[in-house]
């Protein structure tokens, strides 16, 4: 069983008491984004800038705006509004290294944050500190520099910084998410920070292009893609955008699925004249053929471990999920809802799948877990909703759907509240995959 980690009667943890850095997240899991459990009241006012850079005003007020969608997002906090008080805390922490800790705790603030931006020439210096009121010390102080473009980038860093501080866990502020946008006759590749911002295409081959899939380390999208007349497998290398072909056997070549230690690539393919799960050494290219059956094998999903794969097979007559291990042994059927279940992912902590299901002829997110219990249904009557992707700290769920009229991404957190809307462009957008 999981283990709970509630301090200062309610959830407040602190570097006084528990190092963070020391815990084992495999060990510990903080689940406090449920609605019993009340948030942290944190302190938010504005950056500090220097009299003389006066064109540092609207960076100051986008500091403030990142933090706040940031930290509210997290679903971990209740933001006080001490904007009117910015200058009398910024001066106090300037000019005497301290806080208006009583006041603020009498306020019912249980921490509070304080920040400085800089300028020199093109880059961008910014400090940011968290501070527990309670115990009237820092928890952590960071930072970051680099030039304006990187501005929206080291905000997120800190908001991250500052969920771990209260959770043990890394945030997802700095994460981004891949995603199918139509364009045309085309379906390109696009890439969005979480908040949906900083949109950028990767591909622009004019041609077919699906199923994004982020490599573990963030450096390389795998996808399938037509450009070349037939479906191959594709890796595009993010920094330099290079593109190598993965896999282009006879037949479909499709739903590339990278393992966890970014070694070996799950995919579909129909060489052999049905399609089936295979499984490719990235060094070798040597394929280990998984399923054997005259239904249709797809989809496949690792679970964070490596050891085991979730993916969709029509062998009962309906597509249904099914899981088995990394070697293609120990087959056993996860769903029986619906008539029509696809798109598996496998959540990091390893506990639960999320997957898209048909009924009524309508398509909606369900959680279930492993042992193929505890369903839940997360979306419902709102259009077509498809394709969901585990946020990287398991705590959200990336999905698309049709409740507007053309298909959008959309995010929720992992109970299927707060659903709000990512992308707004024209063109259909799907098959979201979020990443690490």
């Amino acid at each position: 069983m999981k283990r709970i980690l509630c301090l200062w009667g309610i959830i407040l943890v602190t570097t006084g008491m528990v190092n963070l850095k020391s815990i084992d997240a495999t060990d510990v899991y903080l689940d406090i984004r449920s609605s019993e459990v009340r948030k942290v009241a944190l302190a938010l006012p504005y950056f500090e800038i220097p009299l003389n850079q006066p064109e540092l005003i609207p960076y100051r007020n986008d500091a403030l705006k990142i933090l706040t969608f940031d930290l509210r997002e997290s679903g971990l906090f209740q933001l006080l509004d001490v904007a009117a008080y910015s200058n009398e805390i910024n001066s106090l922490y300037r000019t005497q290294k301290t806080l208006p800790y009583t006041s603020w705790y009498l306020k019912g603030a249980q921490a509070i944050v304080v920040g400085a931006i800089k300028k020199s020439g093109s880059e961008f210096t910014i400090n940011g500190s968290l501070f527990d009121v309670k115990l009237e010390m820092m928890m952590t102080g960071k930072k970051y520099s680099g030039d304006r473009s990187l501005f929206r980038a080291m905000m997120h860093r800190f908001a991250d910084e500052i969920i771990f501080r209260f959770t043990g866990e890394h945030g997802i502020a700095h994460s981004k998410i891949a995603y199918v946008q139509g364009q045309g006759a085309a379906k390109e590749i696009i890439i969005i920070d979480y908040d949906g911002f900083n949109e950028e295409r990767l591909t622009t081959n004019n041609s077919i292009n699906l199923s994004p899939e982020w490599s573990s380390d963030r450096k390389s999208l795998y996808f399938t893609s037509f450009f070349e007349a037939i479906s191959a497998v594709y890796c595009l290398t993010l920094k330099d955008r290079k593109v190598v072909k993965i896999a282009s056997f006879s037949g479909m070549n499709s739903a590339p699925a990278i393992s966890p230690d970014n070694t070996k690539l799950a995919l579909t393919l129909s060489k052999d004249g049905n399609s089936e799960i295979y499984v490719m050494s990235i060094a070798s290219r040597k394929l280990n053929r998984l399923t054997f059956h005259r239904g249709i094998d797809t989809s496949p999903s690792w679970s964070p471990t490596g050891r085991e794969i979730v993916f969709t097979s029509d062998r009962v007559g309906t597509p249904q999920l099914y899981v088995m291990d990394a070697e293609g042994t120990n087959l056993r059927r996860l769903t029986y809802h619906g008539n029509y279940n696809d798109s598996a992912d496998w959540s990091p902590q390893g506990n639960l799948i999320a997957f898209a299901s048909r009924k009524g002829g309508i398509f909606n997110i369900f959680t279930v877990s492993v042992e193929g219990g505890n369903l839940k249904q997360l979306t419902s009557k709102a259009g077509k909703n498809e394709n969901p992707s585990w946020s990287p700290d398991g705590n959200f769920i990336v999905f698309s759907s049709t409740r507007d009229g053309t298909a959008n991404i959309f995010i929720m957190d992992k109970f299927g509240h707060n659903q709000r809307r990512l992308t707004f462009q024209s063109g259909n957008c799907t098959a979201p995959d979020w990443s690490p």
